[in-house]
């Protein structure tokens, strides 16, 4: 007879059916053996002993019967068999069994092998303790499975049946021939041929995981269409937070307590083989691939990554992940990774505080479970949704916010007893319901979109639908539809997937930054490639490994040393990173003043190359400054003029590389002014102002007080304002915020926040001089900087506009040219008036008391088909298009003269030469 669809709970043996029980998830259909004829049950029988069977059903052993089982044999030879003596075929000659004995068979390692939200398989049939297939009688229920009809305050009985390697029960009558299969179903045969071959998936969630890894492939290659692809990971968050959960729940069912050293131990045998090959991998790779510049990075982050922290780190660096701009390490996706590991850390301990409580207080285990989670989803909601508000960056990475997803797919393994009440119609109606939800998060949502958030609904409260309808009705419509074609299979593969993915993107893109469509495909199949391999090679053959299963704190020490291996490699790479050095382009042995009248002087009336408002007095023998380190100071013409100097011709000299760069361009992003050292610097989230007496540079005790407001732009010219500073008596206070242009108009919460802030107190408190400039270029913050701006005017203050510098396209192309060649002239770019050139012209139109002081000329010199990257062999960028520390410093004593020239400052002004 062919029985109908049932249910069990999760486990590491096949997908066997039985009597629908709470708690249990759904299984595939399956054929059923015909029940025996009604007979007189016989006794059980182990190595010659007769076993008690449980009172209430004698067909099945009882608790103590099988514990002896269990704690009897400690031998993985060939199988035991426990059963009524009756139930056993007669043995042919041919066909006789061999000596019966009994591996160390352990319930729970029989339940799923739920692993993370990438990766690959909840397979029912993983033996991880002796190899056994395990299989049911008819009319019995497997041992893999709790018990059906037993709650998981209730203990279990079961009965055993083993039989020695991963022959099928059916093995045991003739069978028709095999019929040939197709050569697609072979190969992946051959890939997967370390697991063991009853394995069986659940379709529902193997397709959940199949689509959240394509989804997110399919957003970091940029594919159109595919903007909210990263919501991938947040149901990935929810099927690991079910399946985890479950598995738990499932030790406790069966053991009345969780062994923390045995969930640790699977978890470090699931995740770390493949996750060290591929740190170890894109170490080595990035050494020998990625420009100097990006070793110091991909060191730290990789040793985060080994320690599964990385989120935290990121968190704090306020890296914006969703930025079209930015360029993550080539491990940066290990973030969700760290959340999923300290999930595993902390939820069993939620848990075995729940059952403490349960048990102090003679409540119900799983009501108190669940009401645990249910806490647990409600605070990390709505910590989630206020946190994303206010500091986007740091929301995106950090555990607390993302918690809810996971609680909400244990909720639903905690439920799931309530859950089977529903009729298998409202399920059939919930699943599609569900998968719409989850494609419309990858297509619907787009990187403007605050992530994750009260947004970040759509796909886990999808993913929980489809979870929830495969646990009620699991041959509902839009099961089958996830478990169809190569879908089981991807999702397999997801975990795989997942890490190769991006470090394949990075590594391809650090020589050409733009994909097109062939590259992205071969991409993709160069990571399904890597995935399978690696869980052929990699995986699977430590998952399965028997000694393995059967030592887990011998697991827990080969887990510790992967991460030590992980570690080396990064802090081996960390030492071969180059270091910041720096030279004074100001300094006596830094500048010389050249003696030939070297280029031609300029005839008195003929305009020179410079675009400079001074016209100086021509000099009969013009000295240019000439030396080793000399950065803007390289293009003076004149180094004897009062005023602003003029621009050299004959700018060879100044492009020529006489001298190792300073900064060097593998370590220029750390040439940063103190400000972003010392915290003066306010960074994304952060909205509260310093103190008056805080961030000083100059003069503390000059009488003069100048206020530095607006974004970085504004910042990056701190190191020479510090000393025009002290030599004309300011007091010098930086207040600039991250990406926060000092303006009225609407940017983000904190930056908001932070302006208002700041203009109550400079104009309860007003300086003597207000010095702003800008990266933006929206036409919108234009007019609420006038508006502020003009406030600080009406009441005295001397405002200060500083123009934006020419913009290297792309955040890191200048710093992997620079890597791939030694002439700096091939990454020169086109020449451009700066990223908020145009914003800040229109303030200055509107606000024409104000003194607007632009350097550009003196950054990319005119006469030059492009901008170059390097001057008097000093390095002008780093990160985006910010100037270095050592550039502006060379710049101060011609930014000096234009501020004296504005009328901004008086007094001797700094010599175009040696000190």
């Amino acid at each position: 007879m062919v029985d109908r669809p049932r249910r069990g709970v999760p486990g590491d043996g096949p997908l066997q059916q039985d009597d629908a029980a709470p708690g249990e998830v759904a299984r595939p259909r399956r054929a059923m053996l015909a029940e025996p004829e009604a007979a007189a049950p016989e006794p059980f029988r182990f190595a010659g002993r007769r076993l008690g069977t449980d009172p209430q059903n004698p067909d099945v052993l009882s608790p103590a019967a099988a514990r002896a089982i269990t704690d009897d044999g400690r031998d993985s030879s060939p199988a035991m068999v426990a059963q009524p003596h009756s139930a056993r075929p007669a043995a042919s000659p041919e066909t006789a069994p061999e000596p019966l004995d009994v591996g160390p068979i352990d319930p729970e390692e029989h339940e799923h092998e739920a692993d993370e939200h990438e990766p690959g398989a909840h397979e029912a049939d993983e033996h991880e303790a002796d190899g056994h297939e395990l299989v049911a009688l008819p009319g019995q229920p497997a041992v893999d499975e709790p018990p059906s009809a037993a709650p998981i305050d209730q203990p279990a009985s079961f009965t055993l049946v083993a039989r020695h390697g991963p022959r099928r029960a059916a093995e045991a009558s003739p069978a028709e021939p095999e019929a040939p299969r197709p050569i697609v179903r072979r190969l992946l045969d051959a890939l997967t041929a370390a697991r063991p071959r009853r394995s069986r998936l659940r379709g529902d969630i193997e397709g959940l995981r199949a689509l959240a890894v394509i989804w997110v492939l399919l957003f970091h290659l940029r594919v159109t269409g595919f903007g909210g692809g990263y919501a991938g990971v947040d149901v990935f968050f929810v099927i690991s937070g079910f399946l985890i959960t479950s598995q738990l729940l499932a030790s406790v069912r069966t053991r009345g307590r969780l062994n923390l050293v045995d969930f640790y131990g699977r978890r470090a045998k699931r995740l770390l083989p493949a996750a060290t090959l591929v740190l170890v991998v894109t170490v080595l790779f990035g050494w020998a691939w990625l420009p100097r510049s990006e070793w110091q990075l991909l060191a730290q982050d990789s040793a985060a990554s080994a320690v599964y922290s990385l989120n935290w780190f990121l968190a704090a660096r306020s890296v914006d992940y969703l930025a079209m701009d930015a360029q993550p390490t080539a491990v940066q996706h290990f973030w969700s990774l760290a959340v999923e590991e300290q999930f595993y850390i902390v939820w069993p301990l939620v848990i075995i505080a729940s059952l403490a409580v349960a048990r102090w207080r003679g409540w119900p285990r799983v009501a108190v479970v669940a009401g645990s989670l249910g806490v647990i989803l409600v605070a990390s909601l709505a910590w989630s949704i206020w946190y994303t508000q206010h500091d986007p960056g740091p929301a995106y990475f950090v555990s607390t916010t993302r918690a809810w997803e996971l609680a909400l797919g244990g909720l639903l393994a905690a439920a799931v007893p309530l859950l089977h009440r529903l009729p298998q119609v409202v399920a059939s109606l919930l699943a599609p319901v569900g998968l719409a939800m989850v494609v419309a998060s990858a297509l619907v949502i787009d990187q403007q979109t605050p992530w994750p958030g009260s947004a970040a609904l759509l796909p886990t409260v999808g993913a929980g639908l489809v979870v929830l309808a495969g646990s009620v009705h699991d041959r509902n419509l839009t099961a089958r539809l996830l478990g169809w074609g190569p879908l089981p299979w991807i999702g397999m593969l997801s975990y795989s997937m997942y890490l190769w993915h991006w470090p394949l993107i990075v590594f391809w893109t650090a020589r050409d930054p733009e994909l097109g469509v062939w590259e992205k495909v071969v991409i993709a199949v160069l990571t399904v490639t890597l995935s399978a391999l690696t869980l052929r090679f990699v995986e699977d053959p430590v998952r399965f490994n028997v000694p393995l299963a059967r030592r887990r704190r011998t697991t827990l020490v080969l887990a510790v040393a992967a991460m030590a291996t992980s570690l080396i490699a990064s802090m081996a790479l960390l030492s071969q990173a180059p270091r910041l050095t720096t030279v004074d382009p100001l300094a006596p042995d830094a500048t010389v003043v050249a003696t030939p009248a070297s280029p031609t002087p300029t005839p008195s009336g003929t305009p020179t190359a410079s675009a400079s408002t001074t016209t100086p007095a021509p000099f009969p023998t013009p000295k240019p400054v000439v030396g080793d380190y000399t950065g803007a100071l390289s293009l003076v013409h004149n180094a004897d003029v009062g005023g602003v100097p003029t621009i050299r011709s004959d700018l060879g000299s100044a492009l020529r590389i006489t001298r190792a760069m300073s900064p060097s361009p593998d370590v220029a992003v750390q040439d940063l002014p103190d400000a972003y050292r010392n915290g003066c610097h306010r960074r994304k989230g952060e909205s509260r102002l310093v103190r008056p007496d805080q961030c000083l540079l100059g003069d503390p005790a000059g009488t003069t007080r100048v206020a530095l407001v607006g974004d970085s732009k504004m910042d990056q010219w701190q190191p020479a304002l510090d000393l025009i500073g002290k030599r004309h008596g300011w007091r010098v206070q930086g207040l600039g915020k991250s990406g926060c242009t000092f303006s009225s108009g609407r940017q983000f919460a904190d930056c908001d926040a932070y302006n208002a802030a700041l203009i109550q107190r400079l104009l309860a408190d007003p300086p003597d001089i207000v010095m702003t400039s800008t990266y933006a270029e929206t036409d919108q913050l234009a007019p609420g900087m006038i508006d502020l701006l003009s406030q600080l005017q009406r009441v005295g203050v001397l405002v200060v506009l500083i123009n934006d510098n020419p913009t290297p396209p792309g955040r890191t192309s200048i710093y992997q040219c620079i890597g791939r060649t030694d002439n700096p002239v091939e990454c020169e770019f086109a020449r451009n008036r700066g990223h908020g050139a145009a914003t800040m012209a229109d303030v200055a139109q509107a606000l024409p008391e104000a003194e607007f002081i632009d350097m550009n000329e003196w950054i990319c010199p005119p006469g030059l088909a492009n901008c170059p990257v390097v001057l008097g062999n000093v390095f002008l960028y780093r990160e985006t298009s910010h100037l270095t520390s050592t550039f502006v410093r060379s710049a101060t004593p011609i930014l000096e003269r234009k501020l004296v020239e504005a009328g901004v400052a008086h007094g001797p002004v700094l010599p175009l030469r040696a000190r």
